[in-house]
């Protein structure tokens, strides 16, 4: 879950994208190993709230993204994320325009030249 950030006021949980910020290391049994990244990507399309609509609903309403998370539920349209693995090379993440391990950073696709991403 992103908040404070420049992409606007979500609306509601179920149109979120979540990333796991911390920069995983998998290991296989031979030592060999990647960095990895893990997104899940909402499979309702992101949506947000203006910034009106928003302090609004915090004053009128403020459960309502447990709310609408809820409703959603009892009518049937269950909510679903894509679980994206991406990962990266020792060598790639040596020459990697930011260090790969600093948690304020996302690696977006458009950074993934050479990195695999698995959905």
């Amino acid at each position: 879950m992103i908040l404070f950030g420049d992409r606007g006021i979500p609306d509601g949980y179920r149109k979120m994208h979540g990333y796991s910020g911390h920069t995983h290391k998998l290991v296989k049994k031979d030592g060999s190993f990647v960095y990895a990244q893990f997104h899940y990507v909402s499979d309702q399309s992101p949506d947000f709230l203006t910034q009106e609509k928003g302090v609004k609903l915090a004053g009128e309403n403020p459960d309502y993204s447990t709310q609408d998370l809820f409703e959603a539920i009892e009518r049937g349209e269950h909510p679903s994320w894509t679980f994206c693995v991406q990962t990266m090379t020792p060598e790639q993440a040596e020459k990697f325009r930011y260090n790969i391990l600093d948690l304020t950073k996302v690696s977006s696709r458009a950074d993934a030249t050479g990195q695999k991403r698995m959905c």
